[in-house]
């Protein structure tokens, strides 16, 4: 799906902020290529941070979005609302 969207939007000329994990480099490697083949300029930056640190500032983010908003966070309702009408 990620992968789909990518495409189409940049078809369209959007430009674009692209977050990951950086678990492998094959497809952050391929995205760029894929974008640069469509004329796109791309640049990779790296935030390294202990895995202790990583887990934490996620379960802190969830806690507080829960305590205001009485709910858990899920980007996937966010992205269906916001979808271009032809996807």
């Amino acid at each position: 799906m990620t992968e789909a969207l990518i495409s189409r939007l940049s078809d369209q000329g959007y430009n674009l902020v692209i977050e990951g994990t950086g678990r492998t480099t094959d497809v952050p490697i391929q995205t760029a290529t894929m974008l640069q083949s469509k004329g796109y300029e791309t640049k990779m930056y790296v935030t390294a941070v202990p895995k202790i640190e990583s887990y934490w500032n996620g379960n802190s983010f969830f806690d507080k979005f829960y305590k205001v908003q009485n709910f858990f966070p899920y980007a996937i309702p966010i992205v269906l609302d916001n979808e271009p009408p032809r996807m």
